[in-house]
C-alpha cells in the first residue's frame, strides 16, 4: 500500500495506498503515533504512495472494505505462424490501442508478450502474447459483449489462441499512458513496441498492466493521496519484465 499497489481490482476498487483510512506508525525516535486527516497529516501523505519503509515504520492500518462481488475473466495466448513477429506486434499494438475503451468498459488486467524469450511462455511458443484480464459485476455475456469490438479486429489476423497457465503474468511497470499515448497516433505507437521488443538476441519480456482508470481516477480529489499524477490520467502502465544478452564465451575470456 505504500508504494501505490496496483492490481486489476485497483480499476473498481482504486490503488492499495488509496485503501488506508489511517495507520499506526513509529517514528525514528522511537514514539508511536496515529497518523490520519485529522492529526499527523503529513505521515498520512506520505505513507499514501510515497514508498514502502521511506519514512516510518508501519505497525497497522484501517482500510476500506468492499462488498464481494463477480469477476468474469479472459485468458488468452497468441503466438505467431511463422517466424516474421511483425504480425504479432501489430496485434499489440491493437490491443493496446483498444485499451481505454476496454477499461472504461470494466476491464482490467495483466499482459506480458515478448518477440525472443529465453524460455516458452506458453507451450513451445517464445514469441507471443499473453494476457489475462478480468471485469467485474457483469455476466459472462455482457463481458463477452464488450470485447467483441476487439475480437472482431482481431479476426483480421491469421493468430492462433490457446488457454495459457493461470498465474503466469508479470506485474512490473514504469511507463504510465494516458488515453492520447494509446489511439492518437498507431503508427507512433506501433514504432514504440518496436523498440521496446529489442533485437532477438536480447531476449527482451515486456510486461503491460491494465490497472488504473475507473476508481484510480475518481481518487483524484482526495488530498491525502501521494501518488505520482499521472495515475490519474493514466489507463496503463508498462515495463521490461526482463532482457537477457547471449554472450560469446570467446569474447569474455
Amino acid at each position: 500500500m505504500q508504494g501505490g499497489g496496483h492490481r486489476p481490482a485497483s480499476r473498481d476498487f482504486g490503488l492499495g495506498a488509496d485503501q488506508i483510512l489511517d495507520s499506526t506508525i513509529v517514528l525514528a525516535d522511537g514514539s508511536i503515533v496515529t497518523a490520519e486527516p485529522c492529526q499527523n497529516q503529513d505521515l498520512f501523505l506520505a505513507i499514501r504512495g510515497g514508498g514502502g519503509g521511506t519514512y516510518s515504520v508501519v505497525l497497522s492500518t484501517t482500510i476500506k472494505a468492499w462488498p464481494t462481488t463477480s469477476v468474469v475473466a479472459q485468458h488468452l495466448a497468441i503466438n505467431p505462424l511463422a517466424d516474421d513477429t511483425s504480425a504479432l506486434l501489430d496485434v499489440i499494438a491493437l490491443v493496446w490501442s483498444t485499451d481505454p475503451d476496454l477499461n472504461d468498459a470494466g476491464y482490467s488486467g495483466y499482459r506480458t508478450w515478448t518477440i525472443a524469450s529465453p524460455t516458452p511462455l506458453f507451450g513451445n511458443f517464445t514469441s507471443a502474447f499473453v494476457y489475462s484480464i478480468s471485469v467485474f459485476g457483469k455476466s459472462i455475456e455482457g463481458a463477452q459483449k464488450v470485447f467483441a469490438p476487439v475480437a472482431e479486429k482481431l479476426q483480421t489476423y491469421n493468430e492462433s489462441g490457446v488457454e495459457p497457465p493461470v498465474g503466469v503474468a508479470e506485474s512490473l511497470g514504469s511507463r504510465l499512458f494516458a488515453r492520447a499515448a494509446l489511439t492518437k497516433n498507431h503508427a507512433g505507437l506501433r514504432r514504440i513496441l518496436n523498440t521496446v521488443a529489442g533485437a532477438p538476441e536480447e531476449y527482451t519480456s515486456n510486461a503491460v498492466e491494465l490497472v488504473s482508470g475507473g476508481q484510480v481516477f475518481n481518487d483524484s480529489s482526495d488530498p491525502y493521496s501521494n501518488l505520482h499524477p499521472a495515475w490519474r490520467t493514466s489507463y496503463c502502465c508498462s515495463g521490461l519484465a526482463a532482457r537477457y544478452r547471449h554472450c560469446d564465451k570467446r569474447c569474455c575470456a
